[in-house]
């Protein structure tokens, strides 16, 4: 159907999004990280770790793979509080990367420390302007509008909903989906939020939106 003449085209984002399961493979062929790795090319991936009670260890880690897999520009983006985020954002890592890797943890610290600061912000605009987005485990939830956390694992009814980054508007997104037997949580999400589309990513899986 063409647009009503006249009317102003709608803007959609330039950029990729690759939103993991988690339990991304490390070793071997190493699929997902390897077109991850394959995206940065020449330029620079920046990790974000927020999301991590690790987060020296899950650099180390990353680092270690994406530079095997012949990523030679990777800086780490390691802030732990929203003062912190805000007093000093660390723009300048961000600058002229063409990955922004989001790593595993807990969503709702990710959100709480980054949703609407400075860092949130540049991300966005990045993303729009053709910056490729990865995030697993929960770097993969926070990109949804709605995220969905907590509840044991074959009960819906408990579990909690706070706000994501809203990368990827009209959906929320779960993950270690099958592994974790979270097909109830994410159906009971669903149906207290349903105008927005529920994705389910199980581990070693790799949903690619562009």
């Amino acid at each position: 159907m063409s647009a009503r003449a006249g009317a102003p085209a709608k803007k959609t984002p330039k950029g990729t999004l690759i939103i993991i399961g988690g339990s991304e493979d490390k070793a071997g062929e190493m699929a997902i990280l390897s077109d991850i790795a394959r995206r940065v090319g020449k330029g620079k991936l920046v990790l974000i770790t927020v999301a991590s009670e690790e987060p020296e260890h899950v650099w180390a880690t990353y680092d270690r793979v994406f530079r095997a897999l012949g990523v030679k520009n990777i800086e780490h983006l390691g802030l732990s509080r929203r003062a912190e985020v805000m007093a000093d954002p660390h723009l300048k890592i961000l600058k002229g990367a063409k990955v922004i890797f989001f790593s595993g943890g807990d969503q709702l610290k990710l959100c709480s420390e980054l949703g609407g600061t400075p860092v949130s912000d540049k991300i966005r605009e990045m993303y729009w302007s053709g910056a490729t987005i990865a995030g697993t485990s929960a770097g993969a939830t926070a990109i949804g509008e709605i995220m969905v956390f907590g509840g044991p694992p074959l009960d819906g009814d408990k579990f909690q909903l706070a706000q994501g980054l809203r990368l990827l508007p009209g959906t929320i997104i779960d993950q270690h989906f099958l592994a974790r037997s979270r097909q109830p949580r994410l159906i009971a999400a669903v149906n207290h939020n349903p105008a927005l589309v529920g994705i389910g990513i199980d581990e070693g899986t790799a949903l690619v939106v562009s």
